[in-house]
């Protein structure tokens, strides 16, 4: 049996227009725009998935090889801005040690699954180059769980489609 092939109308110049602030904020909080887009740009189930897809690949590759750079940018202005505590601990050493005890529970797999949805790609991203250095190995721990989240979220918004009675008037 053959599929069907439907006809896919071209985008206008305007569609993409509005489609590249989508496709970076999706690439920066993932959960927020790929909804988003689908129902701005009006995309189809296969649309949704290859939307997703681009801007979680986009998002965690612009990461991984930035992330040492912008880490080491951040930390420059942290000194610059922080006055010197008489304190022995600073605030950021609890952070630093519940960051350490999810990634010794969970390790790179757990990071990955949870990065595009609950914690931003960046951050995730951010988190895994500062533990593992491997960036071959942080992209192909993220690149997957990036492309599950987008069909899990374009089957959601194709099974679901709440959001589009609610949005569109």
């Amino acid at each position: 049996m053959l599929l069907k092939y439907n006809h896919i109308p071209a985008m206008e110049w305007s569609d993409i227009a509005a489609g590249i602030p989508l496709f970076l904020a999706s690439a920066v909080k993932f959960l927020l725009g790929i909804p988003a887009a689908k129902l701005a740009l009006n995309l189809n189930f296969w649309q949704t998935l290859l939307f997703g897809i681009a801007s979680s690949t986009f998002g965690i590759i612009m990461c991984t090889f930035f992330a040492e750079n912008i880490n080491k940018i951040i930390t420059k202005l942290k000194t610059y801005f922080t006055k010197p505590k008489n304190s022995t601990e600073t605030l950021t050493e609890p952070l630093k040690s519940n960051i350490n005890k999810i990634i010794d529970k969970f390790g790179l797999t757990g990071l990955a699954f949870i990065t595009p949805t609950i914690i931003s790609i960046p951050i995730g991203t951010f988190m895994a180059v500062k533990y593992y250095k491997s960036k071959t190995k942080i992209i192909s721990y993220m690149l997957p769980m990036g492309w599950l989240w987008s069909l899990i979220m374009a089957l959601f918004l194709e099974i679901f489609p709440i959001l589009k009675h609610y949005f569109n008037s």
